[in-house]
């Protein structure tokens, strides 16, 4: 993948979730250009440029779904990490999880986070999810 026209950057150790989101992303626009990072520590490697992105030459994705419950690395973490970077502050992130527990909806916003979306567990309910997040992140909202 060439990384310097990336649109989007999922964060999601599930498989299963992290094919059916990729799959309703391209759905809504096959152009749009998808990263999927499966762990908090290459996570932290993508948005810090270290590690085994510290060669790679890219800009910054137009929106960041991530996950909370990650190896290495929570999304609440990584999330702290991306934001005390001046040039990442105003990256659309959309904390996409299972968990509805108020400390993690409340740290998620504390850190960062735009939005902070439970994750639906029907298929036509996550379907709906994705269009309405990249109809708005994606197409309507003028980044930076």
């Amino acid at each position: 993948m060439e990384f310097s026209q990336i649109d989007l950057v999922l964060v999601e150790d599930n498989k299963i979730d992290a094919d059916v989101i990729l799959r309703l992303v391209k759905k809504e626009n096959p152009a749009w250009k998808c990263l999927v990072i499966d762990n908090g520590e290459e996570a932290i490697q993508f948005f810090l440029r270290t590690g085994i992105y510290s060669l790679k030459t890219y800009n910054m994705p137009r929106l960041i779904l991530m996950d909370i419950h990650l190896p290495s690395f929570s999304g609440i973490e990584i999330l702290e990490k991306i934001r005390q970077v001046s040039s990442n502050k105003y990256i659309p992130i959309v904390m996409l999880s299972s968990s509805n527990r108020v400390n993690d909806i409340h740290q998620s916003y504390y850190f960062g986070a735009n939005a902070y979306v439970v994750k639906p567990s029907k298929l036509e309910q996550m379907k709906r999810v994705v269009q309405a997040m990249t109809s708005f992140w994606l197409d309507i909202n003028t980044a930076l």
